[in-house]
């Protein structure tokens, strides 16, 4: 019974939402040196297709957090970190985008070569 509840309810948003809506994610994650070390001050750039960039700055702990719009659905996005301690790098991955509300929290956690 619960998993048909679930299921319905899954069905009921994805048929009130179209190519269009508008869709948010929220983003966070951990960024660490190449040996696993925290980078402190490091900020983290976000781009995915159809959404402005966004820049988040990480703590002491190397830890970054961000809320993104797009439209609902899957969009590839690039993460790049850039700290004055190591090169810039970047991690690709698909994000995906509900509506308000529904929409989920996400980690990507980002490792210097």
């Amino acid at each position: 019974m619960h998993r048909t509840a679930i299921a319905l309810c899954a069905l009921a948003v994805a048929g009130c939402t179209t190519d269009s809506a508008p869709g948010f994610a929220t983003v966070g994650g951990h960024v660490v040196d190449s040996i696993g070390a925290p980078l402190q001050s490091v900020m983290v750039t976000v781009s995915c297709e159809g959404h402005a960039l966004e820049v988040a700055p990480g703590d002491t702990l190397g830890h970054y957090f961000t809320n993104l719009e797009s439209t609902v659905g899957a969009h590839q996005c690039s993460f790049l970190a850039v700290n004055p301690a190591t090169p810039a790098f970047r991690v690709d991955t698909a994000i995906a985008f509900a509506p308000a509300g529904l929409h989920p929290i996400q980690t990507v956690d980002m490792q210097a070569p």
